[in-house]
């Protein structure tokens, strides 16, 4: 069912889950974000259908990656959990993991200053030439 009331249902679900007791302590700020995932629903479960189709293939392939690999997740990220990024440093043999603390998704719109200087540092000891 993708009704408008079950959009909004599946989405504030998906927040509870993914942010516990936000609705009760923060009621403004889950509003923000259930009218912006709300906004953005077709795009994500498009996404989201599109990693379950090659996320096998990819996930058996991680640990072939050997170059140095930085990556930054939001510790606020309500689209993609911080496991998933963390997960994603285990799997690559050479990763850093940056948390970015109140950051939601959208690294580079939201935080760039911090991205920048992570990845600054992050080239300063891993020299691309």
């Amino acid at each position: 069912d993708t009704s408008a009331s079950s959009k909004r249902t599946q989405v504030a679900n998906a927040l509870d889950v993914r942010r516990p007791g936000l609705r009760e302590a923060e009621p403004t700020h889950f509003q923000h974000l259930l009218e912006l995932n709300l906004k953005q629903y077709d795009g994500i479960v498009s996404t989201m259908r599109s990693y379950i189709d090659i996320s096998d293939s990819i996930d058996k392939r991680l640990n072939e990656i050997t170059m140095p690999t930085v990556i930054i997740h939001g510790s606020s990220d309500t689209r993609i959990p911080i496991r998933c990024g963390k997960d994603l440093n285990k799997k690559i043999q050479n990763a850093t993991f940056h948390t970015i603390e109140g950051a939601e998704h959208g690294l580079l719109s939201n935080e760039p200053g911090k991205v920048r200087a992570i990845l600054v540092d992050f080239w300063a000891h891993n020299p691309i030439i």
